[in-house]
């Protein structure tokens, strides 16, 4: 008898440990970022395909430009749209606009790829690049407007730069870049969204991007690999939308979970009677 005890004990350990080891089979191997096959060295040489993906501006693009003209502020203030309050409080200071928290207006690329410029009226601006566009405008001011004053200063930065992130990433929804940035790779994406869980798989991070004609294309990036830095889909654009497949584990979990643990119930329930009929043979 006591010998029988100690067979159903022994069984009764090997069951938990094998339920443990299979419930804790995730590998390890696919969280760390910049990994390296096993015949693969660290000088791989790295192509950067910013410059021949630079981002352009579009329709629906909000812009914000601003002019100024060194020793001349009231030639540079007749380009600039007049300052709104970007925020109101009950106790509010009249010392200066910028205690108001004021800031400028900005410029909406209408379907045309044009916005409505002050004193240069309506301007082509799609398709250029944010340097590109300052340079226009420089020329159209210099040639027109600012003939014989001194060069204008012209800064222009995409206000409406969002990406759209889904799955499994720590904050999902739509992400604002900084402003000050003018491009931004799918690891510094990640990171606005609060990187990628333990649940989501690094090697299939899949980016939808809208084409200028309407439709869409997707791509797939292995951010767990190092090449993923001289993927020619590495900088991301306006308004592309990150998906974050979840591991297999995760996407079992719906099907699995209400069989396991009715398993888990019916394994308790043969161990508590087994426990009964030793407990009486005694």
């Amino acid at each position: 008898m006591y010998g029988n005890r100690m067979k159903i004990k022994t069984n009764i350990f090997f069951f938990f440990a094998i339920l443990i080891l299979v419930t804790s089979c995730g590998t390890s191997k696919r969280i760390p970022l910049f990994q390296l096959g096993d015949d693969e060295k660290s000088d791989n040489a790295w192509i950067s395909y910013y410059e021949k993906n630079p981002i352009r501006l579009k329709p629906g693009d909000v812009l914000g430009i601003s002019v100024n003209v060194l020793g001349e502020p009231k030639v540079g203030a007749n380009f600039n749209l007049p300052l709104i309050p970007l925020a109101t409080t009950e106790n509010s200071s009249e010392s200066s606009s910028v205690d108001q928290g004021m800031g400028r207006q900005s410029f909406l690329i209408d379907e045309n790829g044009e916005i409505d410029f002050p004193e240069l009226g309506r301007v082509k601006v799609g398709g250029y690049t944010q340097t590109e566009l300052e340079r226009h405008l420089k020329a159209l001011l210099v040639k027109d407007l600012l003939q014989g004053e001194n060069a204008p200063l012209i800064t222009v930065r995409l206000l409406s730069f969002r990406l759209y992130f889904m799955g499994e990433v720590g904050s999902p929804g739509w992400k604002t870049v900084p402003s000050e940035m003018n491009h931004i790779n799918i690891l510094e994406a990640l990171s606005l969204a609060g990187d990628i869980t333990l649940y989501g798989r690094r090697d299939a991070v899949k980016v939808t991007r809208r084409l200028p004609d309407g439709s869409y294309v997707m791509k797939v990036l292995d951010v767990g690999h190092m090449d993923v830095v001289s993927s020619p889909d590495f900088y991301l654009q306006q308004g592309d939308m990150i998906y974050v497949e979840p591991v297999k584990a995760k996407t079992h979990e719906v099907d699995i979970s209400p069989r396991f643990n009715f398993v888990i119930s019916l394994t308790t329930f043969v161990l508590g009677i087994t426990s009964f009929v030793l407990a009486i043979s005694r």
